[in-house]
């Protein structure tokens, strides 16, 4: 098409009809190249001049642009041809002002202040819908299918810092269908997901206040606990008068929950309690072999404090604390083998004697016990050779090693005793009374 424009009755008629009295015919240009509106406010002040046009790049798709002159910037681009779901409607601003781009792709509700992506009836301020399903096969009479959408939002921070918050969908069916519905929080540079909530989770199953984080339900840790698995407090003051536990600082662990079916390994699970000021730590674990609860000091390589119940019989219990076991019926029984002693050496008669001796037995209530009168001994008395370092503590166990001496050593002398009454008798059998009598004079 040759250049042309218009011709001055032809601006007048345009002019008339659209009420413009400052364009004139310079201002419309059709071109076989570039055809153009171009808009000019004569007020030289105000430096007012666009340009609307279409035009063909030397490569690429035909474009139809709004262009400020005064700061050489496009405005508005239009690619051709237009991408959208439709080959209509790539943008609408229908007579509620409201904003609807590529038929639904980007939606903005004027009257709700909303914004829909995926969704031209955002129910809320942002409402993002994403919905993709892929036949892996569709094969047969029951094709294999994905259903997923991530309805997320993307956060990209300096040097590779991306992360994606929001709610994750996944479906996989054969014959019948199984669904994960998650908000997540993920980790785009690595792919991992930290942090997760599924659909249905009960209502306080995590809060976190100004003053402590609250586990409402339960912590369940699904596979087996490691020693990098922690859940730690930074509590380190008194415990306040409230009664709340919650508010003393202690962190309620309703359930630790482990669920490793693997035969071959044991299925434990465990927490531990650190003090950080003192460096020592305390493990506390299920005893998968004696199907009870073990309690052991970091570093000891032992378990000071077990209880074990094979069965769900109350009568089976029985509670092991270093080598002292004590079993449900009340039965003692303390560890005494001589693989556990040292220097080990006869008890002294004499020395065993004497402590006796210094024993003081007495009678006594325990003031948590009033009313319930014992015997026994008062551990500040008792001599040195049965006395504990602390003086607090007294066992009674030992008691019994001196008294078996004293005891050991009276029969020997019972026994010399009865021998020589037995020689006595048999070398004045045949003597009389008289006989004797006279013998003794």
């Amino acid at each position: 098409m040759k250049n042309s424009k218009l011709s001055i009755a032809t601006t007048a008629i345009l002019l008339t009809g659209f009420g413009l009295s400052q364009l004139s015919a310079a201002d419309i240009t059709v071109s076989s190249y570039s055809p153009h509106l171009y808009f000019d406010d004569t007020n030289a002040y105000t430096g007012n001049e666009w340009y609307w046009y279409s035009y063909q790049p030397s490569s690429g798709s035909g474009l139809m642009a709004l262009r400020d002159i005064v700061t050489n910037n496009y405005v508005i681009k239009l690619s051709q041809p237009i991408a959208s779901a439709s080959t209509q409607n790539s943008l609408v601003v229908d007579s509620n002002a409201d904003i609807n781009l590529a038929d639904g792709s980007v939606f903005i509700d004027k009257s709700a202040n909303a914004l829909g992506v995926g969704t031209t009836t955002p129910e809320e301020d942002i409402h993002v819908v994403n919905t993709t399903t892929t036949i892996i096969s569709s094969g047969g009479a029951f094709p294999i299918t994905t259903t997923q959408g991530d309805a997320t939002l993307k956060l990209d921070a300096y040097d590779n810092s991306s992360w994606s918050i929001g709610a994750k969908y996944y479906e996989s069916s054969l014959l019948f269908f199984t669904a994960t519905k998650t908000f997540a929080i993920t980790d785009n540079n690595t792919t991992n997901i930290p942090f997760s909530i599924y659909q249905g989770a009960p209502t306080g199953s995590l809060k976190i206040l100004n003053n402590y984080v609250n586990i409402g339900t339960k912590l369940n840790v699904n596979g087996t606990i490691s020693t990098n698995d922690v859940v730690t407090s930074t509590f380190s003051g008194d415990a306040p008068t409230n009664s709340d536990p919650i508010l003393k600082g202690l962190m309620v662990l309703t359930s630790l929950s482990s669920n490793n079916t693997d035969a071959t390994k044991t299925s434990d699970v465990a927490f531990g309690l650190k003090n950080a000021r003192e460096d020592f730590t305390w493990n506390f674990r299920t005893f998968a072999p004696g199907e009870g609860f073990l309690a052991t000091k970091e570093g000891t390589g032992g378990g000071e404090f077990r209880i074990d119940n094979p069965t769900n019989d109350f009568t089976n219990t029985k509670m092991v604390v270093a080598g002292v076991t004590v079993f449900e019926n009340g039965h003692l029984v303390t560890a005494s083998s001589r693989e556990l002693k040292t220097d080990i050496k006869p008890l002294d008669p004499q020395a065993a004697m004497d402590a006796l001796h210094k024993l003081q037995p007495v009678s006594y209530e325990y003031k948590a016990q009033k009313g319930e009168p014992v015997v026994g001994f008062i551990a500040e008395d008792v001599p040195d050779l049965v006395a504990m370092p602390s003086r607090k503590s007294f066992d009674s166990a030992e008691v019994v090693a001196v008294l078996t001496s004293v005891v050991k050593e009276q029969d020997k002398k019972i026994q010399k005793l009865e021998s020589m009454l037995s020689n006595f008798i048999a070398e004045n059998a045949n003597k009389t009374t008289e006989e004797l009598s006279l013998n003794n004079k």
